[in-house]
C-alpha cells in the first residue's frame, strides 16, 4: 500500500503542472464570462450573482484539488506558493466583480459580505468531504452487508501490489528496509483528519475555521468600518444569513451597501486617501470632518440634501452601524433611504445612471418641444 502511495505520489507531481494549466485557462475564460454577465449597472442581483460564481466557476477550480491542494493546518494559513495561492487572487478578483467592490476592499471584508469562505478552507472541505465518503459503507459486499470504498481500494492496490510481485521476483530496486515517512497522501489525510476533528458536518468545521482566522486578522486594529463590526452582526457574520440584507436590492444599491459597510466608497476621504490627484482633501464642504458616508448620514451640518429619515432613527455611529447590520424590517427600511439619498445626492457620480434607470418611466427625461411657424421648419427648442 505504501508503494502504492508512492506512486500516487509520483504521478500527482506530474499531473499538478498540467491541473493548474487547465484551471488557469477555465480561470481565464470563466472571470470574462463572470465580468459580462454580473458587472453591469442594471446586472443580476447579489445573491445570483454570488451563485453563478459558486455553481460554475469556484466547482470548476475545485476540481482535482486533491492533485494540487495542499491542506491548511488546524489554525494555519494558506500556502504562500503554488496553485492554491494563485487560485485564491482569482476568488478574490471574481468576488470583487460580484459585489461592486473597489480593489483595496480588504479580502476578509470580501468573504464576509459575500459569503464565500477562503479558498484554501473550502478546498481543506472538499478533501475532508471525500476522505468522510471513502470511509461510509455504502457499497454492498455481495453477501448482504456493507463495506466502504476505501476498503475496495485498498483491496485493489494489495492484488495489484501482490500481482507487480509476482512478475519481477527479486529483480530491480532493493526494498527499502527500516522505517519510513509518511507520504504526501498520507500526510495530507492526516492534516484534513486533525483539521475537522473527526466532524462529518465539514460546513461547521469551516465556519468556524474561518471565524478564527477573520478574528485573528482583524484583532488590535481599530474598528473603522462597519463591516469590521464583530460585536453586533454575529447573527448574520460568516452565515447565509449576510445575503438577506441585500433581499429586493438593485445590482447598484447591493454594491453601494457594501462600499458603505466596508469603507472603500467614492467619497473625499477614501479617493484622498488613495492618492487621486484631483482630490485635494479629504475633509468634507460643511468643514466639520472628512467626508465619509457616516459623516454625511449622522453629522454633516450642510448635507447635499434633506435627510429623508426621522432624525430619531439615525443619531449616532451605533445607530448607522445598527441600519447596515440589521436584517429586520425597520433597519431594512431606513437602510434603502440611505442609499436613495445618497445615490441622489450628487456625491458619487458613477450611480447616476444606475439612479436613472430604476426612476419610474414617468419621470424620464421628455425630449424637447419645439415650435412650428407657418412651416415645418424649426425655429426654436
Amino acid at each position: 500500500m505504501r508503494a502504492y502511495n508512492r506512486e500516487i505520489d509520483r504521478l500527482q507531481v506530474s499531473a499538478c503542472s498540467e491541473c493548474q494549466r487547465t484551471n488557469i485557462h477555465r480561470l481565464r475564460t470563466q472571470s470574462y464570462a463572470l465580468s459580462r454577465i454580473v458587472a453591469k449597472t442594471g446586472g443580476m442581483g447579489l445573491a445570483k450573482a454570488r451563485e453563478v460564481y459558486t455553481n460554475c466557476i469556484r466547482s470548476a477550480l475545485a476540481s482535482g484539488a486533491s492533485s494540487f491542494h495542499i491542506p491548511t493546518d488546524v489554525g494555519g494559513e494558506p500556502a504562500k506558493k503554488g496553485i492554491t495561492k494563485a487560485l485564491g487572487k482569482a476568488q478574490n478578483k471574481s468576488l470583487r466583480i460580484v459585489a461592486g467592490a473597489f480593489k483595496s476592499t480588504p479580502i476578509r471584508n470580501l468573504e464576509t459580505e459575500t459569503w464565500v469562505p477562503p479558498l484554501d478552507l473550502y478546498l481543506n472541505k472538499r478533501l475532508a468531504d471525500f476522505e468522510n465518503r471513502l470511509q461510509r459503507p455504502d457499497l454492498d459486499d455481495g453477501r448482504g452487508g456493507k463495506k466502504t470504498a476505501a476498503s475496495v481500494v485498498l483491496t485493489a492496490c494489495r492484488k495489484i501490489q501482490q500481482r507487480l510481485s509476482s512478475r519481477r521476483g527479486n529483480r530491480g530496486r532493493p526494498r527499502t528496509l527500516g522505517p519510513q515517512g509518511p507520504t504526501a497522501v498520507e500526510r495530507a489525510a492526516g492534516t484534513v483528519m486533525r483539521w475537522t476533528g473527526g466532524t462529518v458536518d465539514t460546513n461547521r468545521v469551516v465556519e468556524e475555521a474561518w471565524k478564527a482566522r477573520w478574528l485573528k486578522e482583524r484583532d488590535g486594529r481599530a474598528i473603522t468600518r462597519p463591516a469590521d463590526d464583530f460585536d453586533h452582526q454575529q447573527e448574520t457574520l460568516f452565515r447565509n444569513e449576510t445575503l438577506r440584507r441585500h433581499d429586493g436590492l438593485s445590482k447598484a444599491k447591493s454594491s453601494l451597501l457594501i462600499q458603505i459597510r466596508t469603507g472603500a466608497i467614492g467619497l473625499r476621504d477614501f479617493l484622498f486617501t488613495r492618492g487621486v490627484p484631483e482630490v485635494l482633501t479629504p475633509a468634507c464642504e460643511c468643514g466639520e470632518g472628512r467626508e465619509t458616508a457616516e459623516h454625511l448620514v449622522v453629522r454633516c451640518l450642510a448635507p447635499p440634501l434633506t435627510r429623508r429619515w426621522e432624525r430619531t432613527g439615525i443619531r449616532t455611529r451605533r445607530d448607522f452601524y445598527s441600519v447596515l447590520h440589521g436584517i429586520n424590517p425597520t433597519t431594512t427600511r431606513l437602510a434603502r433611504r440611505v442609499l436613495d439619498w445618497l445615490m441622489d445626492s450628487g456625491k458619487l457620480p458613477m450611480y447616476n445612471l444606475a439612479r436613472r434607470l430604476e426612476r419610474p418611466r414617468s419621470e424620464a427625461r421628455r425630449p424637447p418641444l419645439f415650435v412650428y411657424v407657418g412651416s415645418l421648419k424649426r425655429i426654436a427648442p
